[in-house]
């Protein structure tokens, strides 16, 4: 059963955001590295795991980043819908989300993730040639020039709904929480 603490709607939504946004700075979180679905340009489904680098549970958004050169890309911007999932074993928690994604690229909001990055984080913005190219040999790659920063891309979703599953072996829980403050809407779902 749902531990006593998330009993109410309120709270589990507030742990699932809580657990999003701590997977941020903990590599070692089952949610640091969701799965995000996209459309891809012929329309179907495109699936990838992608890293989290910022949650904001009063905004509700998550940021990623990628490379401009990459198939997702092109897809965002044809159709910015995208859903994210995110499964802990340990916990026996998953969450869905689903949204919107706006792509910052050379703007203010990419130099500043850019800025706060890891230097190890931004090596594969080097690599040539870009993300999906056909090799003949998988070692003629380079990434030792310099730069990056004309390959980098930050991606906000704004959230619209998080769907939350607990599972236990007495009984799931499950909830889907829509939009943000007064008038988000939330209700229990049978699991």
């Amino acid at each position: 059963m749902v531990p006593q603490d998330l009993m109410s709607l309120e709270r589990f939504e507030q742990h699932a955001w809580m657990r999003l946004e701590q997977a941020v700075g903990d590599p070692t979180s089952a949610f640091h590295t969701p799965v995000v679905a996209t459309i891809s340009t012929d329309g179907t489904p495109a699936m990838r795991t992608v890293v989290l680098r910022a949650v904001d549970p009063a905004t509700r958004t998550v940021r990623f980043h990628t490379d401009l050169r990459s198939a997702k890309i092109a897809q965002l911007r044809a159709t910015p819908r995208v859903a994210m999932l995110g499964y802990d074993a340990q916990a026996k928690l998953q969450l869905r989300l689903t949204g919107v994604a706006h792509v910052h690229a050379d703007d203010r909001v990419a130099a500043d993730a850019w800025a706060t990055s890891r230097a190890t984080s931004l090596i594969c913005y080097r690599q040539d040639p870009g993300p999906g190219t056909p090799l003949l040999d998988p070692t003629l790659t380079d990434s030792s020039r310099s730069g990056g920063y004309e390959n980098f891309a930050t991606v906000v979703v704004t959230i619209e709904t998080t769907e939350v599953l607990y599972l236990h072996r007495t009984g799931h829980h499950r909830a889907l929480f829509i939009g943000n403050g007064c008038t988000a809407q939330r209700t229990w779902l049978a699991p």
